[in-house]
């Protein structure tokens, strides 16, 4: 089943969605939205395989002093496979490491290579179904210091999971499952729009006169899919941050880019590079952007990622930030 094409081309398009960098994601639909929640995000969920669920946690940024925390990060990121008894698999920026039902796990052979092994795991809520699955390791990046783990389903749909060695950042990716229902922070791959637990477009007039809201904003978006009490925590570890029942704070203000329909949206800041409040630049600001439009320079300007480069290069002060995949359209 294709979701999100046109039907008359003689390909169609596979519906993808990823994240981050501080934290910036495209959705299922391709919208694009920076959001600075610190905590722990239901990414997506569906009942495919017996229950696949995606889960991220926004900290701030490891080994910085705390006057350089102006920006949050992709900590950590968990999969779960199977259901309620089913494997978990985490990856953690510090490292990164990966983790399989809390056991650190690496027994790829070549840390320089490309590695993989096929896993399966038993559903017991679908008829102890059987659910096969490969991971592949990748060593990525100039530097080497790009690690990648790509979760292979029988369908070809994928999760991928990426950390960096140097500056300690996840990133994540979702490929497929358009073939189920999907829901979470990532959108939907049946309809577009930004829709909460029930189903309901949370940006449309209906939904916001009946919730008494007068504009739609990624805040409130990320807050409907916050990691609830009645939901698993996938995670090895409490998080520092908020956890429900308890919400989601924000560093600053995110931002939704390119939405046509803003008369009942809060776009936000759109990520502006040069947002001195927002990015608490020192006295280096000319010399950061320079670097950060180096770093970012071979990115094509037509392409919407580029100022989210520019802008992660520019609160990290790291340029190596420019060379993940995430980037690039």
């Amino acid at each position: 089943a294709c979701t999100f094409c046109d039907f008359s081309a003689p390909i169609c398009k596979v519906p993808v969605a990823d994240g981050g960098g501080d934290p910036h994601y495209k959705m299922y639909f391709d919208q694009l939205v920076t959001v600075q929640a610190l905590c722990d995000l239901n990414l997506m969920s569906s009942d495919v395989y017996g229950g696949v669920e995606v889960h991220s946690r926004h900290s701030l940024p490891l080994l910085k002093k705390e006057e350089e925390k102006g920006y949050s990060i992709i900590s950590n990121l968990a999969l779960r496979i199977g259901g309620d008894t089913g494997a978990v698999w985490e990856l953690i920026a510090d490292g990164p490491k990966l983790f399989l039902d809390g056991i650190e796990f690496d027994s790829f052979k070549d840390d320089e290579g490309t590695t993989s092994q096929n896993f399966s795991t038993t559903s017991p809520n679908h008829g102890n179904a059987m659910n096969h699955y490969a991971i592949q390791k990748r060593v990525k990046g100039q530097r080497r210091n790009i690690i990648e783990y790509i979760f292979t389903f029988a369908d070809h749909s994928k999760v991928v999971f990426r950390g960096n060695r140097h500056f300690k950042m996840t990133f994540i990716a979702v490929h497929g499952f358009s073939r189920q229902s999907v829901e979470g922070f990532l959108g939907r791959t049946d309809k577009r729009g930004f829709f909460d637990r029930e189903g309901n477009n949370m940006t449309s007039n209906t939904y916001l006169r009946r919730t008494k809201n007068s504009k739609f904003s990624i805040e409130k978006f990320a807050q409907e899919w916050q990691v609830g009490i009645d939901e698993p925590n996938l995670f090895m570890n409490k998080s520092e941050y908020p956890i429900a029942p308890q919400q989601c704070s924000f560093l600053a203000k995110g931002s939704i880019e390119g939405l046509v329909d803003s008369d009942h949206v809060d776009t936000g800041n759109h990520s502006n590079m040069m947002d001195v409040s927002r990015r608490r630049l020192s006295e280096m600001d000319e010399a950061a952007v320079v670097m950060a439009m180096e770093a970012c320079g071979h990115l094509s300007d037509d392409n919407p990622k580029k100022k989210f480069c520019i802008d992660d290069v520019i609160a990290t002060n790291e340029a190596e930030v420019a060379l993940d995949s995430f980037y690039e359209e």
